[in-house]
């Protein structure tokens, strides 16, 4: 719950800090003070890692998107057969 409150925050200005309150792993509750926001960078690897997860997942949801639609434009008839 702390992390996804800090990455919620809005990014701070010059000189101005951003607050948020949430609480920790025990129920503390904590005053959060963002100072700056430093953007990060991903080297070749994690970025060809991180380019492949995100094809998979977005393959992963097309499929089941259309395995969805699929399934709702069905007619299913099921007939008794003799043996």
């Amino acid at each position: 719950m702390l992390i996804k409150t800090i990455f919620a925050l809005a990014h701070p200005q010059k000189n101005k800090p951003v607050y948020g309150l949430s609480q920790d792993s025990k129920g503390n509750f904590v005053l959060i003070e963002l100072l700056t926001v430093t953007a990060g960078k991903l080297s070749q690897d994690e970025e060809a890692t991180f380019i492949n997860k995100m094809q998979e997942a977005s393959s992963g949801m097309n499929f089941e998107a259309l395995m969805a639609n699929l399934h709702q434009q069905a007619t299913i008839k099921i007939s008794a057969t003799e043996s």
